[in-house]
């Protein structure tokens, strides 16, 4: 039970204590399969700009704005977001929706496509019924082929690889390794993730060509939670340091780059794109850090950090950026619910 409450009470794309949500906010409905809806207008929570956290203050966007959220629940946590809608389908967002029992999840994936009627949202759970839940996808790209993981009935995590509608379960192979998860995948089919020894001391791994390489960021104490890998084999991902303080990182081969919002108590990248543009989640007091209240969603370019925020929201991050500079991400609302939004740069 401890490591489901590392794995879930304090998620990098925000968002504190979503395992500990009291079960009646959740919809009583029960979950379809699959679903589709239009939105004849844009869902539209409200159009929000970058608050600037640097002297470049003139680049501020704006996004407007698409939530995301499963039929049949009240809280859909989003992580990942395909990099380049290649395939010419619209925008995929895999993530986790949550059941009524206050535990159990299970993975999703939505496909998100505008036309002249509106915005139309499919969505279908992403769910391997040869494992028990919690299941959770965490990554997909532009070919389909999804990573997540599930928890077994003794508490151990399994990492998955989910293409053309097949399951296919995978462990890292080190000695004493406890649990495989948090993955993330890119258009070359390379694996980003954590695994935990014997000693529940949490480290990262890449899986490239069917080679697995454990590696520990210098400085690192514990990893943590979510990846974003690109095309080029950039990761970003976070770790703790020997005082427990959460700080980012930038792996380049072997070059590792820390990174730490200006004033920032905690800093949590978790999406990188094709054109190293970095998003994640930050606090700037020790009490959000502990707790998660006041977390926020910034963004990374070129060296300058920007606060990224949908307005009036006590809790959020963003969770991943695509190569078109679309962004997903996650916040709560002061009710306690959970939304992912989809935001589009305008011009």
């Amino acid at each position: 039970m401890d490591q489901i409450k590392m794995k879930h009470s304090r998620s990098v794309i925000a968002i504190a204590a979503i395992a500990l949500l009291p079960a009646t906010i959740f919809g009583q409905t029960a979950l379809p399969a699959s679903h589709t809806k239009t939105i004849h207008a844009r869902t539209n929570p409200q159009v929000a700009q970058h608050e600037a956290k640097s002297a470049d203050a003139s680049a501020a966007t704006t996004y407007d704005y698409t939530l995301v959220s499963y039929p049949g629940t009240l809280n859909t946590l989003g992580v990942g977001i395909n990099p380049s809608a290649i395939r010419g389908a619209g925008l995929d967002v895999v993530g986790a929706e949550f059941f009524p029992d206050d535990l159990s999840q299970t993975g999703f994936l939505a496909n998100i496509s505008e036309s002249e009627n509106g915005v139309t949202e499919r969505y279908q759970l992403l769910n391997d019924p040869q494992a028990p839940t919690p299941q959770q996808s965490y990554s997909i790209n532009d070919y389909g082929v999804v990573v997540g993981d599930y928890i077994d009935a003794a508490g151990i995590f399994h990492s998955y690889v989910y293409d053309c509608g097949q399951f296919k379960k995978f462990d890292v192979p080190f000695a004493g390794a406890t649990g495989t998860y948090s993955p993330a995948i890119n258009n070359a089919g390379e694996i980003v993730g954590s695994w935990n020894d014997s000693a529940g001391n949490a480290h990262s791994y890449t899986l490239i060509n069917g080679k697995f390489v454990s590696f520990d960021v210098p400085g690192s104490a514990q990893s943590q939670l979510y990846y974003g890998i690109n095309s080029q084999g950039e990761i970003t991902g976070s770790y703790a340091d020997a005082s427990g303080v959460i700080h980012g990182f930038l792996k380049k081969g072997n070059t590792y780059t820390t990174i730490d919002f200006p004033g920032g108590t905690y800093t949590v990248p978790s999406g990188i794109n094709d054109a190293g543009v970095i998003v994640g989640g930050y606090c700037l007091t020790s009490d959000c850090a502990n707790t998660g209240d006041g977390e926020m969603g910034f963004l990374l370019s070129k060296g300058v950090f920007t606060s990224v925020n949908v307005p009036s929201e006590p809790i959020q991050a963003v969770a991943s950026i695509n190569d078109d500079g679309v962004i997903m991400g996650n916040y709560i609302d002061a009710a306690g619910y959970v939304y992912t939004y989809v935001g589009v740069p305008q011009p």
